[in-house]
C-alpha cells in the first residue's frame, strides 16, 4: 500500500474558518509582529 503526501497544502481551511487575531503591542519587534499578524505589510 502506498501513500501520497503533496508538497503543498491543498485544503482551504484558512479561507473558510475564522482566523484568530492576537493582540500585538507596538513595543514588540517587527519579527514578532509578522508572526502574530498574517496580514502585516511592511
Amino acid at each position: 500500500m502506498y501513500g501520497y503526501t503533496g508538497a503543498s497544502r491543498t485544503d482551504f481551511t484558512e479561507v473558510f474558518m475564522p482566523q484568530n487575531e492576537y493582540p500585538v503591542r507596538e513595543s514588540v519587534s517587527r519579527l514578532r509582529k509578522m508572526v502574530m499578524d498574517k496580514n502585516m505589510i511592511g
